[in-house]
Formats: C-alpha cells, sequence, structure tokens
C-alpha cells in the first residue's frame, strides 16, 4: 500500500534507514522530551521539557540517539582495537554508558544563541551539575575515506582517526545531520593555554574570556574508538547556567592554509561572567596573534620571511621545517616558497619561553 501521510513517510524512511545500520555503541529508546530553551539561561528565561520531535524539526534532523552507526555493506571497513591480552579493549559497558546518557538528557539544555549564526548552543542549567568525568560521545552514521573536500566542508562532523597510524590518518568522518545527539552543538573555546594565542586591546578582557571544561576522549567499547568529550571538572549551573564549551580542534579547520591571508576566519570568545554566559564578546577587541619571523643574514638589513599566526605555529610538527619566502615581499618576481631549516620546535620553544614575543629575528645563512 502507497504512504501519502507525509509524517508517516518520514517514519517509514527512518526505519528503513535504521534496519541497514549497525550500532556500535549500546542501543536505547529515543528520549520523549528534551531539555530546551528559546534564549540563553542567564537572561532568566523559563526553561522548559520541549518535545524532541520538535527539536529535530529545528535542526532539521532524523532522530535524537547518543549513538555511533555504520552502513551494513562497510562493516569490514571500522577497524576494532585489542589489548595486550588480545580482547577487544573495553574502557565502559553498556550500563556505563546509558548512565552517561541519562545524565546528559538530565543535566543540559540545548539553546538558542545570540548571534544566530553560531547556531545552538549546549548549556547546564541553573540549579543542575553535569559531574566530572561525563563522557558525551560523537554522534552520527559514519562515511569511509571521505575526500578532502569533505574534509574541509564538514564542519559539524567528528573524525574518525586510524589510531594504528603514525601520522593518525583520518579515515572516516562522524556526520550527525540524519541521526545525532549532543556533541556536534557544544561550542568551541581556548584552553587557559591558548589564551596566548590571541591579543587583546584591553588586558582586562581576557580575564572574562570564557576557557573550555571539556576535553577531547578517545575511549573504546568492544574493541571501537569512540571519539568524545569529557567533563574537566564538575560543571555547576548556580543561578544563571553555565555553557558547556569543548577546546578547539585542529587551527587549519579555522583558519586559511595560505600563509599569505592569515587571520581571515573570525573566532568567537564567549563572555565567562556569571549574568553572561553564552554572550559573545565584541570581536573588534581581540584578534589571533601573528609572529613575524625574520632572518638575519649578514646584509645591512634583515628579512622578512614569514608571518604566521602564533596559533598555527605551535601546532605545527616540531621537525618539520617552518616553510619561507624567499624575496623580498614587496618583490614583483616571486618564487615559490621553501622549506627552511628551521624547525617548528626551535620556534615553538622560543615563544613558550616569550609568551609576549610578536616577532622572531634568526641568525641564518640561505
Amino acid at each position: 500500500m502507497m504512504i501519502t501521510d507525509p509524517n508517516l513517510q518520514l517514519i517509514q524512511s527512518i526505519t528503513d534507514e535504521i534496519e541497514n545500520l549497525i550500532p556500535l555503541l549500546p542501543s536505547y529508546a529515543e528520549p520523549v522530551t528534551l531539555l530546551f530553551n528559546d534564549s540563553l539561561p542567564c537572561h532568566q528565561t523559563h526553561i522548559t521539557p520541549k518535545s524532541t520531535q520538535m527539536i529535530l524539526t529545528s535542526l532539521q534532523r532524523q532522530l535524537w540517539l547518543e549513538g555511533l552507526f555504520i552502513e551494513k555493506q562497510d562493516s569490514l571497513k571500522i577497524k576494532r582495537y585489542k589489548d595486550s591480552t588480545d580482547q577487544y579493549k573495553n574502557d565502559f559497558d553498556e550500563s556505563q554508558f546509558l548512565a552517561w546518557v541519562k545524565l546528559i538528557e538530565e543535566n543540559t539544555v540545548i539553546c538558542s544563541m545570540e548571534n544566530h549564526s553560531i547556531g545552538k548552543g549546549v548549556f547546564v542549567p541553573p540549579g543542575k551539575i553535569l559531574p566530572k568525568n561525563t563522557f558525551i560521545p560523537s554522534s552520527g552514521i559514519i562515511k569511509f575515506n571521505p575526500t578532502i573536500d569533505e574534509l574541509g566542508k564538514n564542519v559539524h562532523c567528528s573524525a574518525l582517526q586510524d589510531l594504528d597510524a603514525a601520522d593518525k590518518q583520518i579515515y572516516g568522518l562522524i556526520n550527525p545531520e540524519k541521526i545525532g545527539g549532543l556533541l556536534d552543538l557544544i561550542n568551541h573555546a581556548p584552553t587557559q593555554d591558548e589564551l596566548a594565542h590571541f591579543t587583546f586591546k584591553k588586558s582586562s578582557l581576557k580575564k572574562i574570556v570564557s576557557t573550555a571544561n571539556l576535553r577531547s576522549k578517545i575511549r573504546f567499547f568492544q574493541g571501537y574508538a569512540i571519539m568524545g568529550v569529557e567533563v574537566v571538572e564538575d560543571i555547576v549551573g548556580g543561578t544563571h547556567g553555565k555553557q558547556l564549551l569543548w577546546s578547539y580542534a585542529n587551527p587549519c579547520e579555522y583558519l586559511d592554509n595560505d600563509q599569505q591571508s592569515t587571520n581571515k576566519h573570525t573566532l568567537f570568545l564567549f563572555d565567562n561572567r556569571d549574568e553572561h554566559q553564552g554572550e559573545i564578546i565584541n570581536p573588534i577587541h581581540y584578534r589571533l596573534k601573528e609572529i613575524t619571523i625574520f632572518i638575519d643574514s649578514g646584509e645591512l638589513i634583515v628579512r622578512k620571511v614569514a608571518t604566521i599566526t602564533r596559533w598555527e605555529l605551535m601546532e605545527r610538527n616540531p621537525e618539520s621545517g617552518l616553510v619561507i619566502a624567499t624575496e623580498d615581499p614587496f618583490s614583483s618576481n616571486q618564487s615559490a616558497p621553501i622549506q627552511s631549516p628551521i624547525q617548528h620546535g626551535f620556534l615553538q620553544t622560543y615563544l613558550k619561553l616569550n609568551p609576549l614575543a610578536n616577532r622572531v629575528i634568526i641568525n641564518l645563512k640561505i
């Protein structure tokens, strides 16, 4: 019989899709309601449970689950890891996973952010606590062997890495577009150490910046590597609510790789004051710190060879060489940049010892 009701057609489509999927995490029933708010908790609006189906419609998602899935045809592509006794690795069991799910559902609220370009955010509501070590897993359907274009465009996807490879190669993307949970709605923030990557017009602003209270974590279930985030310390909602913030990923996901056009993308920093939780600090008051590198080769003047954000420089492989320009930047006849003998590790050590530095001059014959 042909189904004509749009809602029934959607249900049938979801059912068909789930039947073609293999779950990598314990199964549980989709929640009927979730906490949702149309504004920030600090604005003192009333937070109430909302139908999960209404939230899914708002997110343009089909199913709400803290679940990880692969298509049946990809069952041989997913890696499973073993411990020293040749048993599949396990960091948690089904009861622990379901306990985490309950903590997440009861102690977090999905909120609309002030700046609509950010989308949603996640908070611990007033009066609630999300305990230390709570694990929020990546959720969605894994797509294997993603293209470079897919890696660059799917900003809401989590990466699936080959943990046995020396370079931890990404061999899959976890896409929450159809089935997903909380992880991809959590906003990002720098760690306390990463605040050194920013320059503030007023030093007092640095004191009110929210820093990450979640850290990336890989746990294992029946040999499967489950990427997610873990609560660093108890996150207390207090009187005004507390924003969940996940430490930044690799800077290449935020910045233009072209060294001649750094600092193209705005990174939002959030306000950490109780009555301003989730509000954005105006980006005109800060920017990513850039490091300009000069070479003194014994000539009359030193030569500028590279400008790079401090963040990018500190994330580079310490043993790799800095890519530099070979001509004066104002020359009309430019050659391709070359990899220099200056190791990133040398520069990283210098900048750790001199966190306020914005230029480096190196004695070097080229």
